[in-house]
């Protein structure tokens, strides 16, 4: 085929008439999904009638249990000792107040005894009783006495130139002690017993150890030595004369240590602290002198009565002192701010002994005429013991714990006093 018959092919089969494409089969339209019928809303629910308010009951308490049952009195002494000894004196004390309650017998006398030692440990709060526990008789005139911490044991001395040693519970004079030329004007024993000491109007303290019939006796005064009292712990000692002075010793030496000078008159009284290290006086003119131990200088003077002090003594802290005088006060003093704290007017009476209860709250005193009782300055109040002393009352003593005075007459009668306080609870430090 020549190219012109291709080409004419080619164009007829351009223009030629091309067959109608078959359609494709018409598709059959879906019928719709029918729409889902709405949801009918669920009907509310119908309102409930409220429920009646329920009163509540309060829960029921719990059935009462027992009570425990109360403990003995037995069981209570016991743990009041065992307080005691702890170191608690207020639980101890609040025991034994139960207990004594309930005791009765032996067990009640073992109560008293442990009251006995709560009394230094707790405030005294006021005199519950005060008895005469012993009494006897002396056979010559009495000028001194010193009691033993447990009420049993005192000493006696004056007019005899010994020192009478009693049993107070046998009633019985046990031992003698001699040595002095002239009567004895101040004793003094040692807490343990152990330790006498004494002055005499021969210028000499004596002094005795264990069961020595005849004591030492000591030099340096160079008048009548009109006081004497025992340190702690019985190795030293003070004492008072009527040269003016006061004097140190060391007892184990038998040498005076320190001489105190200063008095214009007579040295009536000399007491001395629990440390050794303050001492205080009292002289025929009504001054008191507050001594340094240390350096044996005097801290203070005051000008205390009018007229010879007649009794003193020292607070245990050394911080207040109580003296009487014949102008008849009896004065507290604060010694740090060398004034008075209270005065207790005794006009008429001639106050012969004084000493601080434990607690320095009270002063036990005595007088001429036989009266013995406890003064309390913060209140004023005084409380006798008892009965005037017939023959009255030359010197008296307290025991270190309280529970127990003694006094004695001129002529020689001698009384020991029980004394049971009202007690509290000792104040917090």
């Amino acid at each position: 085929m020549s190219r012109w018959q291709r080409l004419l092919k080619w164009l007829r089969g351009l223009f030629a008439p091309r067959r109608p494409t078959p359609l494709p089969p018409a598709r059959t339209p879906r019928k719709a999904a029918p729409a889902p019928a709405p949801r009918k809303a669920a009907p509310a629910p119908a309102p409930q009638p409220k429920p009646a308010a329920v009163e509540r009951k309060p829960p029921a308490p719990p059935a009462p249990s027992a009570p425990p049952a109360p403990k003995s009195g037995e069981v209570l002494l016991a743990e009041a000792r065992q307080a005691l000894d702890a170191g608690e004196p207020g639980i101890a004390l609040e025991r034994l107040r139960a207990a004594r309650a309930a005791l009765r017998g032996d067990a009640a006398e073992q109560a008293l005894r442990l009251w006995r030692r709560l009394t230094a440990r707790c405030r005294l709060v006021a005199l519950r009783s005060a008895r005469v526990a012993a009494s006897v008789d002396d056979s010559q005139h009495i000028e001194a006495s010193s009691l033993f911490h447990n009420g049993r044991y005192a000493l006696t001395a004056g007019s005899e130139r010994a020192v009478h040693f009693w049993d107070l519970q046998a009633r019985r004079c046990v031992r003698r002690l001699n040595g002095h030329r002239a009567r004895i004007l101040s004793v003094d024993l040692s807490a343990d017993g152990a330790v006498v000491l004494s002055g005499s109007a021969d210028g000499t303290l004596g002094l005795w150890r264990g069961e020595e019939q005849h004591g030492r006796m000591l030099d340096g005064h160079s008048s009548l030595v009109s006081h004497v009292e025992l340190a702690a712990d019985a190795r030293t000692a003070l004492s008072a004369s009527y040269d003016h002075t006061v004097r140190l010793w060391n007892l184990e030496s038998g040498e005076c240590t320190r001489v105190l000078e200063g008095h214009g008159r007579q040295v009536v009284r000399a007491r001395l602290a629990k440390d050794a290290l303050t001492a205080v006086s009292g002289s025929y003119e009504g001054e008191l002198r507050v001594w340094d131990l240390a350096r044996g200088s005097c801290r203070h003077a005051l000008t205390a009565h009018r007229g010879r002090i007649t009794a003193l003594d020292l607070s245990a802290d050394a911080c207040r002192a109580v003296s009487a005088g014949e102008d008849g006060k009896l004065v507290l003093w604060d010694l740090q701010a060398t004034r008075p704290i209270a005065e207790l007017p005794a006009e008429g009476m001639q106050i012969t002994a004084l000493a601080f209860c434990p607690g320095d709250g009270w002063v036990f005193c005595t007088t001429a005429d036989g009266e013995a009782g406890l003064w309390e300055p913060a209140s004023g109040q005084l409380v006798a013991l008892g009965e005037s002393a017939p023959g009255g009352i030359s010197t008296a003593s307290l025991s270190a714990d309280g529970c127990w005075a003694l006094t004695a007459s001129p002529a020689g009668a001698v009384r020991l006093w029980e004394l049971e306080w009202e007690l509290a609870a000792p104040k917090s430090p």
